[in-house]
């Protein structure tokens, strides 16, 4: 579908299909395409475009074309959005499970951007005319265009509903790439969601298989990467190439690339034509037995299960859950004594594992692992360790005497003849070609490394994601700035003021800087690692309630509970919930109590004048927040309802009651004609 083929018009394309139906089919499709479970970790491109729209199982559900199910529930009289606004308020205060119902109309404003590009327009009158082209009423309307554009403030605040529900999910329904930053219109939103096109895919496919370990390089070095890569390369679109060279675009594109690579590259497959499933030696640290060698399988794409042959049994990979990383490996395992230094292979009809006979091989950090790992790609900046037997002795020693490192000792390790050296840390990538070179490491290859990494500081993963991470207040990792010293290194709070300058090149702590709650992005020779701070309120408990305590103000922000229902009352009866932080999920899974027990700061409104907290264990507290007279009017049937919870409730301080029982009187008559009644006990 393109902008020429019907997409604008009055019909909806069947006849027995009503238009609200169509848009509700394409909210589902959207919800179930882009930001379902299968997407948790990943950040998410809402790119719709014209291959998108086309490959649509129209012929099932036989939709109205994306254009006409959106036009068909405009308001063309006045603000044309208001009827999707009034929708997605709906949701807001139900259980807000799936995506906000706006997803149809951000999707037409998202294709407007691909088609303004794809027509080489330019500027706010260009997008303004193929959004109108698609959105386009039935029966003529004076000036459409225009009220698109007047009421474009509505379709900002949807995009930050879509933002702002990504965000509660953890994670769990896919990572947000928008960037929220004070002068963001909903143009520059679509515009960054319209960046790469279908199109681009084959070649970004045939540039990740070139990356070693694609799925475990950060978005900015795979960036840097591409960059070098595609300059005598075709297959890309144009737009994608300007991305590229102006460099505009790169907080759009580094997620982006990342999700790419950690979805799987199709067709990985050996010279054998088979699936490739990788044997991957790893050595984990026990306090009391030392290093452990094990085996770990990356998942491959496309292979959640397979079992695999070989000279003495049969191996078995299964995903254990979906979207995992690794492989649960099960049957005939070889044993690493013999595999690592005379080789192994297996096969199904489909994947096939093949190991080359080695017996020197480079391990580095691997989160996910929960320890150290083999790799086929090394950079500068990052640790590594040689697991070596006696034969590969001699190579280990070249390569450290190449690095300028002394020999120390190596440790020994669970399997017998082989033993692991200190750690060594590359500050200049000759250096490590040379290395390389030096102990006939042909396969390891060499990329851009961090030249701003974080190390240390009381650190929690969030959501599987490699570049986002979380840590508490007071316990902040420190910085290490390498690379060219005429860099500078500036740390930018993304809940505004000026950012804090670092000192480069050199090792930076961040702790003792009064850093504050919220997510900061570090930016260091034209690139950037993001991370959050989460402050922790309370202590923890092993009871099931934890007394509440009086919300503690700072300025314009106060301090509640992370769970439980929290809602702030305003003088005309009307509640407003706090947009809090979603809840970091290690808190549960390490049984912290936190989840419990721990607060949060948020904006006060200025119009609230209670607040009112109900935990999930435990008493409704309500707090006055300022002395004002009740102004009660038209309350909603939410509205009704939450009252009626509260109106045998009251605040604890008792110098309060009195205004409280004027609130209570003043909902309740108002309330009385739509058939509220007082509850007696």
């Amino acid at each position: 579908m393109d902008g020429n083929n019907g997409q604008s018009g009055g019909s909806t394309g069947s006849a027995d299909m009503l238009p609200v139906a169509s848009y509700e089919w394409w909210q589902a499709h959207f919800a179930r395409q882009y930001f379902g479970p299968e997407q948790a970790g990943r950040p998410v491109l809402f790119f719709v475009g014209s291959y998108e729209l086309e490959s649509s199982d129209v012929e099932q559900a036989r939709p109205a074309l994306l254009g006409d199910a959106v036009s068909a529930l405009l308001n063309w009289r006045g603000n044309p959005y208001e009827p999707v606004a009034l929708r997605t308020e709906l949701w807001r205060h139900g259980s807000r499970e799936e995506p906000p119902p706006c997803l149809p109309l951000l999707a037409a404003t998202v294709y407007a951007a691909v088609q303004m590009r794809a027509r080489r327009g330019a500027g706010a009158p260009a997008y303004y005319d193929r959004l109108a082209e698609i959105l386009r009423p039935a029966v003529p309307v004076d000036h459409h265009v225009k009220l698109l554009k007047d009421h474009r403030g509505t379709v900002q605040l949807l995009w930050h509903d879509l933002d702002d529900w990504m965000t509660a999910q953890g994670g769990e329904r896919g990572v947000s790439t928008l960037r929220r930053v004070a002068k963001t219109s909903f143009i520059d939103y679509a515009k960054s969601q319209a960046v790469v096109r279908m199109t681009d895919r084959p070649a970004l496919a045939e540039f990740l298989h070139s990356i070693p370990d694609a799925a475990h390089v950060p978005g900015f070095q795979l960036l840097d990467h591409l960059r070098r890569w595609s300059t005598n390369k075709r297959g890309l679109s144009r737009r994608f190439r300007d991305a590229l060279e102006n460099r505009a675009d790169d907080e759009v594109l580094e997620p982006l690339l990342e999700k790419l690579a950690a979805e799987g590259i199709p067709d990985v497959v050996t010279e054998s034509g088979l699936r490739e499933i990788r044997l991957l030696v790893r050595a984990r640290d026990d306090f009391v037995d030392g290093w452990l060698l094990s085996w770990y399988a990356p998942s491959a794409p496309d292979v959640p299960h397979d079992t695999l042959r070989h000279s003495v049994g049969s191996i078995t990979v299964n995903i254990a859950e979906p979207d995992a990383e690794r492989y649960t490996l099960s049957g005939s395992l070889p044993s690493i004594e013999d595999a690592l230094p005379c080789g192994f292979s297996a096969a199904s009809a489909t994947a096939e594992v093949c190991l080359p006979p080695r017996n020197l091989v480079l391990l580095g950090e691997h989160e996910e692992a929960g320890g150290l790992v083999e790799v086929s790609s090394v950079a500068v900046g990052e640790p590594y360790r040689l697991l070596f037997d006696a034969a590969g002795e001699a190579a280990a020693r070249r390569f450290f005497a190449e690095a300028g490192e002394r020999w120390y000792r190596p440790d020994e390790t669970s399997v017998p003849g082989w033993c692991l050296t200190d750690e060594v840390e590359f500050t200049e990538e000759q250096h490590l070609s040379n290395a390389l070179a030096a102990a006939g490491m042909s396969g390891v290859h060499t990329r851009a490394g961090r030249r701003a990494r974080l190390v240390g500081g009381l650190r929690a993963k969030i959501s599987g994601s490699i570049a986002h991470h979380c840590y508490l207040v007071g316990g902040e990792p420190d910085v290490v700035l390498s690379g060219d010293s005429s860099g500078e290194a500036l740390l930018h709070p993304s809940l505004g003021g000026s950012p804090v300058r670092l000192s480069a090149p050199g090792y930076v702590p961040l702790r003792g800087r009064g850093l504050r709650p919220g997510s900061y992005r570090l930016e260091y020779c034209g690139q950037s690692v993001n991370f959050s701070l989460h402050e922790l309120h309370g202590h923890l408990s092993g009871t099931r309630h934890v007394a509440a305590r009086r919300p503690v103000a700072d300025g314009r922000r106060i301090a509640v509970p992370v769970n439980g229902d929290v809602r702030f009352l305003t003088a005309q009866g009307k509640f407003e919930f706090p947009h809090r932080p979603a809840q970091p999920r290690w808190w549960t899974a390490r049984g912290t109590g936190l989840d419990k027990s721990a607060q949060c700061y948020v904006d006060l409104p200025e119009e609230a004048v209670w607040l009112v907290i109900t935990p999930e264990t435990g008493e409704t507290t309500i707090t006055l927040l300022q002395e004002r007279e009740p102004e009660i009017g038209m309350l909603s049937d939410a509205a009704r309802h939450y009252w009626a919870r509260l109106v045998l409730v009251g605040p604890r301080n008792g110098q309060h009651r009195r205004l409280w029982t004027r609130y209570c009187t003043s909902v309740l008559a108002h309330a009385a004609q739509t058939g509220f009644h007082r509850v007696r006990p």
